[in-house]
């Protein structure tokens, strides 16, 4: 009995639940039709009252289930139901603990004959038969069939007014949004784009309004010109995005949102150079200035945030792809980078594209890229400074030069040659560099014995030296890089004047010329 019972309180919690939850969903839908268009606030208020509703309905409905039923309320349920039992379930039950005051024969015949009333109650035609079962459950069948006839009959309406009165949020229209044909309904365009919006209606309104909802909260209505059997709207330029839905009366459509985003730019651009590994020079990044120069050989990676997140990216120079980029999508609109090398014949224009996710591409960047020349080094002599002497077979000449190189000096060397003969290398140790010189410049001096030279080309009395350096440029470059003094003749002289005696008289001349420059001047 107990059980049936408890299946009785469950379907009876059920069917208030039910009655209710349908009952205001109908009210609600009703509302929005009657009403249309309903403000926003309203739908919400709706939505929340019928919340309350439903859950105070619950409430009332499956708390009865929480207590527990015993056997005596059981008992006298059925004698209010049953008057002829007089009271003996309840009384047997209720006497069947004491201990005392009660005669035992006169129980022991109460428990006999509340036995054989029992045996005479059906526990399914007694719970079945329940009134308050059938007082909510035709309530709730009723409703349930308005709302099937409803989806039925008029499915889209129906169908509307359901979303809309569970969903406020949402964006869907009333129940005669089905009159609207919006193109191109939800857009995404980039910043100056133009926007054009045609609507088809088939109602009995003239008049279309456009309402636009801005991304601050502000709506605003347009009127739409009517041309040819539809409206139009043209907004140009598109500067920001909004939601936009269209009204004529009460009746309003869908809602739709025009997303505009921005054109796709490389933010705070960086540059990053791997020089060489034979410059020894450390790598550099700095931010992108107006252009990018560097030797050749030397790695470029040029990367920047982008504002907006972007499909793809490359980078042409002169006109032609170099490489694609690496786009890392995030929300905010993520990074993108570009790697390539420096090559000869390679200078040029550089200029990144980025295509937008719409499809659109964009020139983001332009700039010039100019690859370097790794130049030999210039190799000046500066003393002696005539460039042909007479010098005796036991003289030992210095040799004075400064060489001017992009990055180092890897070989020094004094070159001597007799005229048809093979050359001679004379290798030297490297000289230091000028300290805070830019382009590097290393300067250094040389001693050239005479005898040695002619031992070197037996019988020659003529012989020419010159300071010969390379750079460290590779093979695989087109290295090394080779420079040469000019070359510096010497006539071999046994009467010759020692190159010392030179140096006084060349002092000497030169103080003169200044004095009779100077006395001429007073």
């Amino acid at each position: 009995m107990r059980s049936r019972i408890r299946r009785v309180q469950l379907i009876r919690a059920a069917m208030v639940v039910a009655t209710v939850t349908l009952a205001g969903l109908c009210a609600m839908m009703a509302t929005d039709w009657l009403f249309a268009p309903l403000p926003m606030a309203l739908r919400w208020g709706m939505l929340g009252v019928w919340l309350i509703a439903v859950l105070a309905a619950a409430r009332f409905g499956f708390e009865p289930m929480s207590q527990p039923i015993s056997l005596l309320q059981v008992a006298r349920w059925l004698e209010v139901r049953h008057p002829e039992m007089e009271e003996r379930l309840s009384t047997v039950l209720e006497l069947a603990g004491t201990s005392g005051g009660v005669s035992a024969d006169l129980l022991a015949s109460l428990a006999i004959a509340a036995e054989a009333d029992a045996g005479k109650v059906d526990a399914a035609v007694e719970v079945k038969s329940a009134r308050t079962t059938r007082r909510w459950g035709r309530p709730a069948t009723a409703l349930t069939a308005m709302l099937l006839l409803a989806l039925a009959v008029w499915p889209g309406a129906t169908s509307r007014l359901l979303v809309r009165a569970v969903a406020p949020f949402s964006q869907m229209g009333n129940a005669a949004a089905g009159r609207f044909v919006v193109k191109p309904g939800n857009l995404g365009v980039l910043a100056g784009d133009a926007v054009r919006i045609e609507v088809g209606y088939d109602g009995r309104s003239k008049n279309l309004e456009l309402w636009m909802e801005l991304e601050n909260g502000q709506q605003i209505s347009q009127a739409m010109t009517h041309d040819g059997g539809a409206f139009r709207y043209g907004l140009n330029p598109a500067r920001n995005s909004f939601r936009y839905r269209l009204r004529a009366g009460r009746e309003e459509s869908d809602g739709y949102a025009i997303t505009v985003w921005p054109l796709p730019k490389i933010v705070e651009p960086q540059v990053k150079l791997d020089f060489p590994d034979y410059t020894g020079v450390l790598p550099l990044e700095a931010a992108l200035d107006r252009s990018i120069a560097a030797v050749g050989g030397t790695r470029v990676t040029l990367a920047g945030r982008t504002n907006t997140a972007v499909e793809s990216a490359w980078l042409d120079i002169g006109g032609k792809r170099v490489t694609d980029g690496v786009v890392e999508s995030a929300a905010n609109g993520g990074r993108v980078s570009f790697s390539w090398a420096l090559a000869a014949g390679g200078s040029g224009e550089a200029v990144v594209t980025l295509k937008h996710r719409l499809g659109r591409e964009i020139e983001a960047l332009r700039f010039p890229v100019e690859v370097l020349e790794d130049r030999p080094p210039e190799v000046v002599l500066l003393s002696p400074t005539q460039r042909d002497l007479k010098v005796r077979p036991d003289e030992v000449m210095a040799l004075i030069y400064e060489i001017t190189e992009d990055f180092a000096v890897a070989k020094l060397a004094v070159e001597a040659d007799a005229g048809g003969k093979p050359p001679v290398m004379l290798e030297r140790t490297l000289p230091p560099r000028v300290a805070g010189s830019k382009p590097p410049r290393f300067r250094g001096e040389e001693a050239v014995a005479i005898g040695e030279l002619r031992s070197r080309f037996p019988g020659a009395n003529e012989i020419r030296v010159r300071i010969r350096a390379e750079d460290s440029r590779p093979a695989g470059m087109g290295g090394p890089g080779v420079g040469f003094s000019e070359w510096l003749k010497l006539r071999v002289d046994d009467g010759a004047v020692s190159l010392a005696r030179q140096e006084v008289r060349e002092e000497h001349e030169s103080a003169k010329q200044t004095i009779e420059e100077a006395i001429r001047a007073t």
